[in-house]
């Protein structure tokens, strides 16, 4: 079952998911700032930055202790730290980065002949996109380039060799992992010690030259499973960092694009397609692919993550809603069809 929350309806407050805090509010990228959901009552709280422009919030990260929350300001590059005792946003924490500027791809449509062409169809410069912790606490940032913030110096690492990265998670062992996806000529998994900054990088078997083998989204399962949401390819990419070794998952049926994806507290891989309306979840015991009807046709959502209560949380871009689903309890299910 699905069940959404209206938000404020200004165009620029279109979040991609929602993400589940400590304290059980779910926080949501706005223009220009961030939101608290509370999902029991439906109150939306939002809170904005000093900015006019209301400049673009990828997407935003609360901390684990609960102490804060950070966004990432895509075009202008800096993350900001929100804290939530206080509600109010620390300084930005500017970057500047001059390295290199890798060409560009379409991100967006999988079909071969719109992809590595000589006309870049989004821009080359400087971004950040998606935030993680390191078991130090400091917050790494995928983008163009990845890059690392030292939460007690207030400097930034930045990764030339790693000049472009999407999705990012870390692992148990505090292991940074993320996506080459949007530079035309970079399409590895990147593994990063948090602890040292040594790079290693992996080539998923089905890469080639037209593109495929690039998974978009990542996460890491309870059990140090490395998964990627294999965009172009329609799969699902699973990564043994024990063994070094990849294993495909073929999502069924035409125009597999799985975009938001997520991990749940059984290590069921959820994903969303954007050229589908399907949800669909993948049982790595079995293999077996289940996929349930959208009520959303083309809804964009970025990425999926659980909460405390096994509700996943997804963002409807295209109708500025945020919402949740979940399985229905077989007693429910018996309600719904008339069943005594």
């Amino acid at each position: 079952m699905y069940v959404d929350y209206q938000l404020t309806g200004v165009p620029k407050d279109r979040p991609g998911t929602g993400r589940p805090d400590k304290n059980g509010f779910i926080r949501l990228e706005m223009g220009g700032g961030l939101a608290k959901l509370n999902p029991e009552t439906g109150e939306l709280k939002v809170f904005r930055l000093d900015d006019p422009t209301r400049p673009s919030i990828h997407e935003v990260f609360p901390t684990s202790d609960g102490s804060s929350v950070w966004l990432t300001v895509q075009d202008q590059n800096p993350l900001v730290r929100f804290d939530t005792r206080t509600e109010k946003f620390d300084p930005v924490y500017k970057d500047q980065y001059e390295g290199p500027r890798p060409r560009q791809t379409n991100t967006i449509a999988p079909w071969p002949q719109f992809r590595n062409n000589d006309t870049e169809t989004i821009g080359s410069a400087p971004r950040t996109h998606t935030a993680v912790a390191d078991p130090a606490g400091n917050i790494w940032a995928s983008g163009r380039p990845l890059k690392k913030f030292d939460i007690e110096t207030k400097k930034y690492t930045n990764f030339p060799n790693v000049p472009d990265t999407y999705g990012i998670a870390v692992d148990k062992e505090g292991n940074i992992w993320a996506r080459e996806f949007t530079a035309r000529d970079y399409r590895k998994l990147v593994k990063v010690d948090s602890k040292t900054n040594k790079v290693t990088k992996y080539l998923p078997p089905n890469t080639d030259d037209q593109l495929n083998g690039a998974p978009r989204r990542v996460k890491v399962d309870s059990q140090g499973y490395v998964w990627c949401a294999d965009y172009f390819g329609g799969n699902l990419t699973r990564f043994d960092p024990r063994t070094e070794t990849f294993k495909i998952f073929k999502i069924p049926g035409p125009t597999a694009t799985p975009y938001g994806m997520g991990v749940d507290h059984d290590d069921n891989v959820w994903y969303t397609s954007f050229y589908t309306d399907v949800t669909g979840r993948l049982d790595p015991k079995t293999g077996k692919f289940t996929e349930y009807p959208s009520p959303y046709g083309e809804r964009s959502t970025r990425d999926l993550n659980e909460d405390s209560k096994g509700r996943i949380w997804y963002g409807a871009e295209s109708l500025f809603r945020v919402g949740y689903f979940r399985l229905r309890t077989t007693s429910e299910m018996a309600a719904v069809q008339g069943i005594k």
